[in-house]
């Protein structure tokens, strides 16, 4: 296995919408209970890296497992999302990632640090809840690239 890493785009809410991420990107899961998010966006990067592994899952088998994972039982988001990462998606050694561990960390850390409402008996399953944490994610995406362009 080769572990020297290799540059990839990062695909973020401006890629998926064409538009900027709100402001205040927690307000996009401000209905969303904070301790289910935290369990999620925990959950994320216990499975880009589990602790039985050295790397980081980044492959596009991971990249798509997540993808259909945060869009439910949604075919038509699932088929939606995947198609504007089908844009980018050069081949299957050249593809764009969507979910990395720099993204949970951020949004483990924000979300920790909010003020983002416990919700009592909350439940995960309507599909509106996913779309937006996955929107929530991809919010971080452009954020995190924001950071690391303005370095350069």
């Amino acid at each position: 296995m080769n572990t020297i890493p290799r540059p990839q785009l990062v695909l973020g809410y401006k890629e998926f919408f064409k538009a900027s991420p709100p402001l205040d990107r927690l307000s996009l899961v401000s209905g969303v209970c904070k301790r289910n998010l935290i369990a999620e966006l925990a959950g994320l990067n216990y499975r880009l890296k589990p602790k039985t592994s050295k790397y980081h899952d980044t492959t596009l088998e991971n990249q798509i497992k997540e993808l259909k994972y945060f869009c439910g039982i949604d075919e038509g988001l699932y088929q939606r999302y995947s198609k504007v990462a089908d844009y980018y998606t050069v081949n299957k050694k050249d593809y764009p990632l969507i979910f990395i561990r720099q993204t949970c960390i951020y949004a483990l850390e924000e979300i920790i640090q909010s003020d983002l409402a416990v919700i009592e008996d909350f439940k995960m399953a309507r599909v509106e809840v996913w779309d937006s944490i996955f929107r929530y994610i991809l919010a971080v995406n452009t954020s995190i690239t924001e950071i690391e362009k303005s370095r350069k």
